[in-house]
């Protein structure tokens, strides 16, 4: 997709947004192509990227709140400070990504593959991460309180001094996870 198209539909997406939905349109990238796109600093609360192509797009300090990326490839993504509050990741294949201090509270990421994933310092409180892959992620300093990941793949991440109060950590493999300084208090197992 061309860039002059891109930044035309973040412009109606914003107006969209700002109008409550009485002005513009809202961005529905549904299996688009946007390789290597730059959203960086857009307004895409409630933008529709489901099931797209996103590699190496770049999303930095955007706000993507509430935002549907169901099934969508976002490899070697830039999330860094970006806010995914209320988001749909169900599914997403989010290997190599940059989600640094991203904001994921309430964040839906069932059976997310996070492989290799740099989550440090993000708030993913009360997310729902049942099943994903974060093996080798860095979850360092991040906040994960009441999140659940049960099942989920934890083997050689970073974890130090990340907080998980009242986790839900049942049947996670956590092999050679680091963990010095993590708060596991009221975790459930």
């Amino acid at each position: 997709m061309e860039n002059e198209s891109i930044q035309e539909a973040i412009r109606q997406h914003e107006l969209w947004v700002k109008s409550k939905g009485e002005q513009g349109q809202q961005i529905a990238f549904r299996e688009a192509d946007l390789e290597n796109a730059d959203f960086s600093n857009a307004n895409l609360a409630e933008a529709n990227f489901r099931e797209a192509e996103l590699t190496g797009a770049k999303f930095r300090n955007a706000n993507l709140q509430a935002a549907d990326f169901r099934d969508a490839i976002l490899q070697e993504c830039d999330f860094h400070n970006a806010n995914l509050n209320d988001s749909d990741l169900v599914g997403v294949d989010l290997r190599k990504a940059d989600l640094s201090k991203a904001q994921l509270q309430n964040v839906k990421m069932s059976g997310a593959d996070m492989e290799g994933c740099n989550l440090e310092g993000a708030d993913l409180s009360r997310a729902v991460m049942w099943m994903a892959n974060l093996f080798e992620s860095n979850l360092r300093n991040a906040t994960c309180r009441v999140t659940n990941l049960k099942d989920t793949d934890l083997r050689n991440a970073d974890l130090r001094n990340a907080n998980l109060k009242k986790a839900k950590i049942q049947g996670a493999k956590m092999d050679n996870a680091l963990t010095e300084g993590a708060d596991f208090s009221g975790v459930l197992e």
